[in-house]
């Protein structure tokens, strides 16, 4: 009696503690939202959403990303034609929370305790990377949320091996492949995770997850099917080359170098915790490498390489190349 007293005494304390938390949260992200400085990049996005809006993407006008992000947001810029920069950060900054709340539920289901799922959350959020993209109007957030819920997805599939689960974790990947395509290595590690698993799930898991991913990489082959050349050019061709072009003609080629790269990415997860977090984590599995460690962790370490190389993929390095990481 007297233990259940005391943890209905230790609940009601930290339930006004989470709501404060959660409008701290709010509030932060809701003002930095409004506050930022434009970024140059935004503009693209933005008018991504707008003509998205009206016309059909890469048929009747060019666009350099996967079409998923200008999809969600062409509504916002028909409802708030006037103020369509402000609408779009305040919906990315919901986009930021609800990843933080995602990530924070993720944890409880693999059975981290709730005073250091929250700590680890907040964490997330302090990163350089996370606060950029949660301010501004970009594509980075909206997979990262995405991606955050297939790990969620991932993890009950984990404890309930069920096909249905893993079918809804491949859509949410692809899905996140649909809006950012460097978070593409996620989704096939978890891929190769699952099929180094084997056992009663193994192939099972496989071939849902694969469709899954297929199915949620639909809006890639809706906007393909609208004029392929364009698509390619927009979404690979150009990616591939005009960021070397440029470089070169303005004598800049050797900031494209790997090491420079390299160099580039750590400075980014040096700016907040995420570099400390993936050094510990590199540490902790080599010391434990040959010991049995439980699905969801070893999920998480397959999860981690592929976001590694997500986030080397793009040239130039830049600081929201990191985000595929953070979860």
């Amino acid at each position: 009696m007297y233990r259940s007293i005391v943890l209905a005494t230790a609940r009601s304390r930290a339930l006004p503690v989470a709501i404060l938390a959660a409008m701290a949260l709010i509030l932060w992200f809701g003002l930095t939202a409004i506050a930022t400085p434009f970024d140059h990049d935004e503009s693209q996005y933005v008018a991504g959403a707008y003509f998205s809006s009206r016309l059909l993407i890469f048929r009747d006008f060019l666009y350099l990303q996967p079409p998923l992000h200008s999809w969600t947001f062409a509504p916002l810029a028909w409802l708030f034609p006037d103020h369509m920069v402000v609408a779009m950060r305040l919906a990315t900054a919901v986009t930021a929370l609800g990843t933080l709340a995602t990530l924070w539920a993720g944890q409880r289901i693999a059975g981290i305790s709730r005073d250091s799922a929250a700590i680890a959350t907040l964490l997330v959020g302090a990163t350089a990377a996370f606060q950029f993209t949660g301010a501004v109007v970009r594509n980075d957030m909206l997979p990262t949320l995405l991606s955050s819920m297939a790990l969620l997805v991932s993890l009950l599939a984990l404890r309930h091996c069920g096909r249905r689960y893993w079918f809804a974790a491949g859509s949410l990947f692809g899905l996140a492949i649909a809006t950012k395509l460097n978070f593409a290595p996620l989704g096939l590690m978890t891929g190769l995770f699952v099929i180094s698993a084997g056992g009663r799930c193994g192939l099972r898991a496989a071939c849902g997850l694969a469709a899954g991913a297929i199915a949620g990489m639909t809006p890639m082959l809706l906007a393909w099917a609208l004029d392929p050349d364009a698509f390619f050019y927009g979404v690979l061709t150009y990616g591939a080359t005009a960021p070397h072009a440029w470089y070169a003609a303005n004598g800049a080629f050797d900031e494209l170098a790997t090491i420079e790269k390299l160099t580039d990415l750590l400075k980014y997860l040096w700016k907040g915790p995420a570099l400390a977090a993936l050094l510990l984590l590199s540490a902790n599995w080599i010391i434990t490498r040959r010991r049995v460690r439980s699905p969801g962790r070893r999920l998480a370490i397959w999860m981690t390489a592929g976001a590694l190389i997500g986030a080397a993929m793009p040239t130039p390095s830049q600081v929201q190349y990191v985000m595929p990481l953070l979860p």
